[in-house]
């Protein structure tokens, strides 16, 4: 069943795990990264990584090259590999060359780069050159403001950015991909090759506020947003070839998600501003919205009284338990700022300094008519 990690007295702004889920990287709304040592239901802190000078905005751990990779306001990037023999993290500085700040980071597929949002018209990928022994970074434009999410294809060279300008962007690494688009919007327009530089962004998809999130289904078939309009949108990959994709667009019932992330090709959750979780459920060709998940069905009885550091401080001294805090409290009780997928269960990181597991199983216990996985 699901049930809360109380790690903290402040808000958690991103999280992390290891391959084996044993392992727990998050940012307590500080410059600091902390590394917890994690097994059922207890966790113990290990690690505090202190080379940011800003809030960490972002984090990711790589499965492939053991590396974790973090981006922060103070503009900065940092990949952190763990030395076994002196059993520390070691730091080596991203060269991204920001005037802004850096608001949302992932590792590709394989290890070989990672992708870092901005808080200007860049996304900026970075590559490890052994040459220099260093990270650099090329750049990437959308032409457009801050990009709060970017998420990457199956394939490691294409992504998706949701940015503030009300839009989410379907964009290419590859440079001859970019040059042919560029020719190609270049005899539309009657221009010459000269007037047209690469054009990274394949497509774009409009909303009626700015784009909270994203995400890319496991095979890469379906990626979906979410804005402030309270909206969340689907696109299929294969219908980009058309003058204009068609879009699978579904009413929250709800307030506005701030993170997403596909389960199966048939699952996603997304969760924000209703400080637990949604379900969205492809039925057939249309994507439905299920609900909020966080029922007394679906928690663990012995955690939905799990106090939050302020409560438990006011049980120590005698002070009353509030009414919220019995039985029936949800996981969370502030809003959800992010949401990871291990292979066993999702798991989420809000403003009340707790981080929500919500295993498969109890997903499938409680929705069991519909084929989620």
């Amino acid at each position: 069943m699901a049930y809360p990690l109380d790690l903290v007295d402040a808000p958690i702004t991103c999280h992390a795990w290891n391959q084996d889920n044993t392992m727990l990287a998050m940012c307590p709304n500080t410059s600091d990264l902390l590394i917890y040592k994690v097994t059922g239901k207890k966790f113990e802190l290990l690690y505090t990584l202190t080379e940011h000078t800003q809030v960490i905005s972002s984090v990711d751990w790589c499965y492939v090259n053991k590396k974790i990779v973090t981006c922060s306001h103070d503009r900065n990037a940092y990949v952190w590999t763990f030395n076994e023999k002196e059993k520390t993290w070691t730091p080596e500085l991203v060269i991204l060359r920001l005037k802004r700040a850096a608001t949302y980071v992932r590792w590709a597929p394989d290890g070989s780069k990672f992708l870092v949002a901005t808080g200007t018209n860049k996304v900026r990928i970075c590559t490890y050159d052994q040459g220099e022994n260093m990270w650099k970074s090329r750049t990437i434009n959308h032409n457009k403001p801050t990009g709060l999410v970017c998420e990457l294809m199956p394939d490691g060279v294409h992504f998706i950015v949701s940015s503030t300008d009300r839009r989410t962007y379907y964009l290419t690494m590859d440079e001859d991909e970019a040059a042919e688009k560029a020719k190609e919007a270049a005899k539309k327009d009657k221009k010459g090759k000269a007037d047209k530089k690469p054009i990274y962004t394949i497509d774009s998809f409009q909303a009626q506020g700015w784009a909270n999130c994203c995400a890319v289904s496991p095979s890469g078939k379906w990626m979906a947003y979410s804005s402030q309009d309270a909206y969340i949108r689907f696109v299929k990959k294969e219908e980009l070839n058309v003058d204009k994709a068609p879009m699978h667009t579904l009413n929250i019932n709800g307030l506005p998600l701030l993170s997403m992330a596909f389960l199966s090709e048939t699952c996603l959750i997304g969760a924000g501003f209703d400080c637990q979780p949604r379900l969205f459920y492809l039925d057939g060709d249309n994507w439905t919205d299920l609900g909020l998940i966080d029922t007394q069905a679906m928690r663990d009885s012995n955690t939905g009284a799990a106090k939050g550091g302020l409560a438990s401080k006011m049980a120590a001294f005698g002070g009353k338990q509030s009414a919220a805090a019995g039985p029936a409290q949800t996981i969370h009780n502030n809003i959800i700022l992010g949401l990871r997928v291990r292979k066993d269960a999702f798991t989420t990181c809000a403003n009340d300094g707790r981080i929500g597991v919500w295993p498969f199983e109890a997903l499938k216990k409680n929705f069991s008519g519909k084929k989620l996985f």
